[in-house]
């Protein structure tokens, strides 16, 4: 799910960067109190870093259903330790035969 969302963040940005370049092409803008000259450029990247941080909120606030909270998978992982006897780990499959 998170992949999806980054590709579709992807295509957006994407199209808003070509939107913005063929819109603002002419665009120069030089606030007096700021000393700086901003063109389709820094429009552009100012759009971008707010795409960014709504895509940034967006996945901070996703919850995977299928995986448990970090919370329950530690708590799992202590019990699971306290449990196993002291020793060799149980082996794992078959043994294999020599050769």
């Amino acid at each position: 799910l998170v992949s999806i969302a980054a590709a579709c963040g992807a295509v957006i940005s994407g199209l808003m960067g070509g939107a913005v370049a063929q819109v603002f092409a002419d665009f120069r803008w030089e606030p007096a109190a700021l000393g700086i000259v901003l063109t389709y450029h820094g429009l552009l990247f100012i759009l971008s870093m707010a795409l960014r941080l709504v895509a940034l909120f967006f996945a901070m606030a996703m919850v995977a259903r299928h995986e448990p909270r970090l919370r329950d998978a530690v708590k799992a992982h202590v019990a699971n330790n306290r449990r196993r006897p002291p020793g060799p780990p149980p082996p794992h499959g078959p043994p294999t035969p020599p050769m």
